[in-house]
């Protein structure tokens, strides 16, 4: 944290502006984009067949990769991002570009694709995650009061904000950023 503070310094809004950039990865994203915006339709056998998205009060220009690294960091608990993280990524992607070439008609495998391949849309999102890893963190107490502020849940997380356990969480939230490479773009800002 010391680190990450001595990159940063005390300029926090280049760092807003560096999450700000537009360039050809740009789509309108949600914003808020996490699972109390999710509605789901199952099969009788339990299985979700559909998905809606609610809540559009936060769209914005910008890379999908912010509302990706927020979903992420707010919804796969610390000790399970090693093992899956990378893989959901993947198939996030495989899905993006499957989805998209419906859509244009051309398979997935088309020239029209190569700026968007996996390790430029990986290269992309680098500068983005950190974005999620930040904000996750804050988020959670205002989304565990906002689903029942009189449940156990969130009066044990509102007990732990600032203390121990919640320091610990921001910690390993950081330190997984660090491990993907996620903070790397901080140096390079002047």
């Amino acid at each position: 944290m010391i680190q990450l503070r001595r990159v940063i310094g005390t300029k926090p809004v280049k760092l807003l502006d560096k999450f700000r950039e537009i360039d050809e990865f740009a789509v309108l994203v949600h914003g808020d984009f996490n699972r109390n915006n999710l509605m789901f339709k199952h099969d009788e056998g339990g299985r979700v067949i559909d998905m809606k998205t609610l809540d559009f009060q936060q769209v914005r220009y910008g890379s999908p990769c912010l509302d990706l690294a927020f979903f992420m960091y707010l919804n796969i608990q610390p000790n399970d991002r090693t093992q899956i993280w990378s893989k959901l990524l993947e198939m996030y992607h495989e899905k993006l570009l499957s989805n998209t070439s419906k859509i244009l008609n051309v398979s997935p495998f088309d020239s029209i694709f190569d700026p968007f391949r996996f390790d430029k849309f990986m290269n992309h999102c680098q500068r983005f995650y950190l974005y999620g890893a930040i904000i996750s963190e804050t988020e959670k107490i205002a989304q565990l009061f906002h689903e029942n502020m009189f449940d156990e849940k969130y009066r044990k997380f509102a007990l732990m904000v600032g203390g121990e356990l919640a320091n610990e969480t921001i910690v390993e939230t950081m330190k997984h950023a660090s491990k993907m490479g996620y903070l790397n773009f901080l140096y390079e800002m002047e």
